[in-house]
């Protein structure tokens, strides 16, 4: 524990471990604004959660759901929960074949419903497996990032590609740095001229990989996220 990779509960909240085993007792209430995306597995428990254009969504033991960089959102316990989050801090590669931007290739224009997957039968045993070794103290970096990694090969191996674009939908780009550094930064400035400043691009070069990535132009797309946080 005095080891310098471990990662405890106790953490500075900047630097929370990339997989973390959270509770949600049954009538309390959750408000968050995320600076990174994540993955939430429901180990059981029920719970609502609202963020975006999503409201009072019910989710419960055995489902899994993305949130968004930057989206806020607010979560009920309807009983008590327990929660496996998976922070996304890398490029996600779901094998070195498959990444995100292949997904958005195949898939330009998936369903954009409130999309949640199935926790199968051989993700809950890795899941169970790896609670039993956080609950041991494993809490190694290390072993969070091959953990990661295991996990990523899994749903790439138990889960269509189309189940996987529309659970993905949210960072689905074919450009995926950029498209992370604008998730990131988006909810700081108020213009796409600031953004594209703060990118270090010219405005005109800023568009056109905009563009390039999320198939539609960076004013519209940032009044769509205006507007999602109105609704909220």
């Amino acid at each position: 524990m005095t080891c310098v990779n471990y990662e405890g509960v106790s953490t500075n909240s900047n630097k929370k471990p990339i997989i973390e085993v959270s509770e949600l007792l049954q009538g309390k209430v959750r408000e968050r604004t995320l600076s990174e995306s994540k993955i939430m597995l429901i180990m059981k428990g029920k719970f609502s959660i609202s963020y975006e254009r999503h409201i009072n969504k019910t989710v419960k033991e055995g489902k899994m759901l993305l949130l968004p960089s930057s989206s806020k959102y607010i979560a009920r316990a309807d009983e008590d929960a327990s929660v496996f989050i998976f922070r996304l801090r890398d490029k996600i590669e779901l094998c070195d074949r498959l990444g995100l931007e292949q997904l958005f290739n195949k898939f330009k224009k998936p369903e954009q419903n409130f999309n949640m997957l199935e926790v199968k039968e051989e993700i809950a045993y890795f899941l169970k497996g790896l609670n039993n070794c956080i609950s041991d103290g494993l809490r190694c970096r290390y072993y969070f990032e091959l953990k990661m990694k295991e996990f990523f090969f899994l749903i790439r191996a138990y889960y269509t590609k189309e189940e996987l674009a529309r659970f993905f939908y949210p960072l689905l780009s074919n450009d995926t740095s950029f498209s992370e550094f604008v998730y990131n930064n988006y909810n700081k400035v108020k213009t796409v001229q600031d953004l594209a400043v703060l990118s270090n691009y010219s405005h005109s070069g800023f568009i056109k990989r905009f563009k390039k990535a999320f198939g539609m132009p960076a004013y519209q797309w940032m009044k769509q996220q205006k507007a999602s946080r109105i609704l909220h």
